[in-house]
């Protein structure tokens, strides 16, 4: 019997999808937090649990059958057992609280106790003892009556992923947990039994078969083989497997005892399904590579369909594997034959037509009038489900695979024409509000654009004033990561990403999340900001450097203008008057020139005169002192009167 936990992600509504241990039954978690437990023969919807957005189903396992023949061997039964049922699942929410719910009348309890953060695993034990873990680094194991029975430190950062591993040689219960490392524990005891090294990343998946393990990290590209250990005491794995792409979902099974080989299915993100075949004896020195694989095409133009969840038959004789396929919303299942006698494991693909239409017109009065619910605890929600009278009418009326996104656009074409001028569009808050709820519950990228493209402050004030508690870290994260990819959408995106900061600020303050997205939008606007100084700098050089320029265009532009005389007056002949005049004015000038001529005479005897005394002077230098100083008063005394008597005689000459 294989005991496997955890949960397969669907990539398409980033849920859970997980089949019980028979296959019977498959229990699916969507975004809204709806549990669906879906009968996997008719397709009919057994039971469900109404949604509740404040506290969302983080994790889920089903129940075994019955004890395992390990579990009959055990000295004595635990009181925290459970009744054993394959209709009986346990799950984990977002506050740390553990469930139990029966599918079959759709009753769920609440067990007593909780975690202190999300539990991110739960678990059976081959004798239907309960276990879960959180990413506050305990474990803890449930009873149906008292809650929780006992507690204890499983790792320093959290537990990540737990499977029960059968029982030791004592009878005791054995219990795989798992973060960066994988511990073997003695549940009963608490005590650490052995330690594998692990994987490079928090695993987030464990099966465990007959003294063996898988273990794999879901949902990574980077890590993503799936790994053989034993329980022997060997601390390294025995072998690889190579999805060659991210897995969402594993399960193993035993295809033949002697010598030990198994088979193991590892469902991708992108909707495949890869089968692998190893005998756990042989010791390869590479991955083993897939050898088969499972694939359903779609009967119209659709291409290939996303494959939810692959699980092999309980019973290992036949050589099936159960599949759920489509959407999680409206999910189909299928057992296909998996393996030739000849060949061993063989590709599977089939074709068949598959459902789109969530809510058809014909089937929907209908909906949800067969399912059973329990409200106690939790949010109600009015969600229509498929019924087999929903299908049938789907599969007699014509498929309408329109996206939501289209049929509001069709519904914005056909509504009736209101008063408003046929230019201007009322833009009403109330529907971008609708939108922006769909677009994130959904995860419709188009929708949500039309909803970017309103920026008005008004009407994105309102809508954010509109928008539930539990989308706004969703809207914040898809504002940034929009902003990051394309930054020349800043005008637009940061309309909304301010006016959301504003509106739910109070919100804001007590999510943890919060510094992620709040430091990447920081960094975003620090690092253009940071470049506005030397943008400012250039642009003032860039205006300086185009002004001389244009300066410089008009200078050579400019026409040099000429000073141009009015009028030009040119002689003919001359006037007697002005001969007359002409011939005063010579005669007068020539007196002058006498005058003058006399007058430069007088000048240059006074300048020989004066040159005279110069020449004595420096004849008597030779002489005694004070000698010297009567000559000097004798000889500068002589030109003196000779000036004087010069000056007089012009005087005279002037009269």
């Amino acid at each position: 019997q294989a005991v496997a936990s955890g949960h397969w992600k669907d990539s398409n509504m980033a849920g859970i999808v997980e089949f019980n241990v028979d296959n019977t039954l498959c229990a699916t978690v969507g975004l809204d937090g709806l549990l669906k437990v879906w009968d996997t023969v008719t397709g009919a919807v057994r039971a469900q649990r109404n949604a509740d957005l404040s506290d969302k189903i983080t994790s889920l396992s089903w129940c075994s059958l019955a004890p395992s023949e390990e579990g009959k061997k055990a000295k004595k039964k635990k009181k925290s057992a459970f009744s054993a049922s394959p209709n009986f699942l346990a799950f984990g929410t977002m506050s740390g609280k553990v469930f139990k719910f029966d599918s079959t009348s759709g009753e769920q309890k609440q067990l007593g106790g909780e975690h202190s953060a999300k539990v991110t695993c739960i678990a059976w034990t081959a004798e239907n003892r309960l276990f879960s873990g959180s990413s506050e680094k305990h474990l803890f194991e449930w009873s149906d009556e008292t809650g929780v029975t006992q507690r204890w430190v499983a790792s320093k950062s959290g537990v990540t992923a737990l499977a029960g591993a059968g029982h030791t040689v004592e009878g005791a219960a054995r219990l795989l947990s798992a973060a960066s490392q994988i511990t073997l524990w003695n549940a009963d005891k608490r005590e650490k039994i052995l330690t594998f090294l692990g994987h490079a990343n928090p695993i987030t998946k464990l099966a465990f078969f007959d003294g063996h393990f898988l273990s794999c990290v879901l949902n990574n590209a980077e890590d993503s083989l799936v790994s053989l250990w034993t329980l022997e005491g060997e601390t390294k794995p025995l072998a690889s497997f190579d999805p060659r792409e991210a897995s969402v979902g594993l399960d193993v099974t035993v295809s033949r005892p002697e010598p030990l080989t198994v088979r193991v299915v590892a469902t991708s993100a992108a909707g495949r399904a890869s089968l692998f075949e190893h005998e756990v004896g042989t010791r390869p020195k590479k991955p083993i590579t897939s050898t088969g694989s499972l694939a359903i095409e779609s009967s119209g133009d659709a291409g290939a369909v996303n494959i939810l969840a692959a699980r092999f038959d309980f019973h290992r004789a036949n050589h099936r594997a159960f599949v759920a396929y489509g959407r999680s919303i409206l999910p189909q299942f299928e057992a296909l034959d998996y393996t030739n006698l000849e060949s061993g494991l063989k590709p599977v693909s089939v074709q068949r037509e598959v459902k789109t239409n969530v809510l058809p017109q014909a089937a929907a009065a209908a909906a949800a009038s067969t399912t059973k619910s329990n409200t106690s605890g939790a949010a109600t929600a009015t969600i229509l489900t498929a019924t087999e009278t929903e299908r049938q009418a789907m599969a007699a009326g014509p498929a309408d695979d329109s996206t939501m996104a289209e049929k509001i656009r069709q519904m914005g074409i056909t509504a009736a024409p209101s008063m408003a001028p046929a230019s201007r569009k009322t833009i009403v808050a109330s529907s971008v509000a609708q939108m922006l709820v769909q677009a994130l519950h959904s995860g419709d990228d188009v929708l949500l654009e039309e909803c970017f493209a309103h920026t008005g402050e008004t009407v994105v004030r309102s809508s954010l004033l509109r928008l539930p508690s539990q989308y706004v870290i969703k809207l914040l994260t898809a504002v940034v990561s929009k902003f990051e990819s394309n930054p020349n959408r800043g005008l637009q995106l940061l309309v909304w990403a301010r006016l959301l900061l504003m509106v739910h600020s109070s919100f804001l303050t007590t999510v943890p999340e919060l510094s992620d997205v709040v430091s990447r939008l920081y960094s975003l606007v620090d690092t253009r900001v940071s470049v506005f100084p030397r943008l400012l700098k250039l642009s003032g050089r860039l205006e300086l450097m185009l002004s001389q320029i244009s300066s410089d265009t008009k200078r050579e532009d400019r026409v040099d203008v000429v000073a141009q005389p009015l009028n030009v007056y040119t002689e003919t002949a001359e006037d007697p008057a002005e001969q007359a005049l002409q011939a005063d004015l010579a005669l007068f000038g020539s007196d002058d020139d006498d005058a003058g001529e006399a007058h430069e005479g007088q000048e240059n005897g006074d300048l020989e005169a004066m040159s005279d005394g110069e020449g004595q002077q420096e004849a008597n230098e030779g002489s005694e002192e004070s000698g010297e100083e009567e000559d000097e008063e004798g000889e500068d005394g002589a030109p003196i009167d000779g000036l004087a008597s010069d000056s007089s005689e012009e005087s005279d000459d002037a009269e």
